[in-house]
């Protein structure tokens, strides 16, 4: 029988590595998204005080959440980049076989499907 923790092993296991992703390109990952996690919150910071300042629409505060929320926007946009460089030619490579994915799916029951 065919469980979630079956899937997980077979897809990111180190010696069953769906896409081969080496030890640097998890680093990349891994920091990526730590990196998008701290802009995202220093954003929300940003905004949380500018709204402490002063709920009034002003100028300056408008220009301040824009150019934080600007700031995660180009971070997401690079870290798309990032991805496509690490999995593009890792998909392009082993064409993906969408068969593995539908003989790994588990029902609502938790059954095998």
């Amino acid at each position: 029988m065919t469980t979630l923790i079956d899937v997980d092993r077979t897809l990111f296991a180190n010696k069953h590595n769906y896409f081969q992703i080496n030890y640097i390109e998890w680093i990349v990952i891994i920091f990526t998204i730590f990196v998008g996690l701290v802009i995202e919150m220093v954003n929300t910071s940003i905004e949380a005080t500018t709204d402490a300042i002063d709920l009034k629409v002003r100028e300056d505060i408008k220009i301040a959440k824009d150019v934080s929320a600007g700031a995660m926007l180009i971070y997401a946009i690079g870290a798309l980049v990032i991805a496509a460089i690490i999995f593009l030619p890792k998909i392009s490579k082993y064409q993906i076989d969408f068969g593995l994915f539908a003989s790994l799916a588990v029902s609502h029951r938790g059954l095998p499907v």
